[in-house]
C-alpha cells in the first residue's frame, strides 16, 4: 500500500454520472485500505470523475482468527450463530445504552475466508457518522477483546457489494445499506 496521503475532501464534488469502478480499478486512488484518519469520500461524491467504491469500517479476522477468538469446537460450522452470542448479546447486555447503533455490528464471511466485522460504511452520512462514535468503537474493541484500531477496507475488494451481497460472494453478509432504525442483527448497515 502506497504512503501518499489524499485530500479526498478537495477532490470530491457532487456529479450526476460519475464513472463506476471495476473492483481492481484505481488502486492508487482508492487504496484496499485506510487507516481510521484517512475518511473515504461518500459513495455518492465523484473523485476525478469517478465513482468512490464502497468502503467498509471494522476489523477484519481469518476464519481460524475469528474462531479462536469467539471460541467454540463448531464454530466453523456455524460462524455467524457464534457471533451471535459471542458478540451480539454480551454488547447488548453490557452497552444497553448503544443499542440503538449496535445493529452497525455485523459479521460478514466472504469467499476468502476473512470475517469482517463491520461499524459502518461510506455509504450514507448516517453510517459514516457512525465510525466516528468514540463510545462505540471502545465498547466494540472491549467486547471483541480487540486491542488494533479498526479499519476502512474497500469493500468489493473482500467481495461485498453496495447494497447487499453478491450471489455467491458471502456465505453469510448483512445487507450494507443505512437503516437508523434497524435492530440488532437486522440486515442492514
Amino acid at each position: 500500500m502506497s504512503s501518499v496521503v489524499i485530500n479526498y475532501d478537495a477532490l470530491a464534488k457532487p456529479l450526476s454520472r460519475p464513472r463506476k469502478l471495476k473492483p481492481d480499478e484505481a488502486l492508487g486512488v482508492f487504496h484496499e485500505s485506510f487507516p481510521r484518519d484517512v475518511v473515504p469520500p461518500l459513495t455518492s461524491m465523484v473523485v476525478l470523475d469517478m465513482s468512490p467504491p464502497m468502503y467498509i469500517f471494522g476489523w477484519q479476522y481469518t476464519v481460524e482468527d475469528f474462531c479462536e477468538r469467539f471460541g467454540g469446537d463448531d464454530c466453523l460450522n456455524d460462524l455467524a450463530e457464534m457471533f451471535r452470542l459471542r458478540f451480539e448479546n454480551p454488547f447488548r447486555q453490557n452497552y444497553h445504552h448503544l443499542v440503538e447503533y449496535v445493529f452497525a455490528l455485523h459479521l460478514c464471511y466472504d469467499v476468502y475466508r476473512i470475517c469482517n466485522v463491520i461499524i459502518g460504511s461510506n455509504n450514507s452520512e448516517g453510517s459514516m457518522m457512525r465510525t466516528t462514535n468514540e463510545e462505540l468503537m471502545e465498547a466494540a474493541k472491549v467486547t471483541l477483546k480487540e486491542n488494533r484500531e479498526p479499519l476502512w477496507y474497500r469493500a468489493e475488494i473482500i467481495g461485498i457489494r453496495s447494497g447487499g451481497m453478491q450471489q455467491g460472494s458471502c456465505a453469510y453478509c448483512h445487507e450494507l445499506e443505512d437503516d437508523i432504525h434497524a435492530p440488532l442483527g437486522s440486515p442492514t448497515l
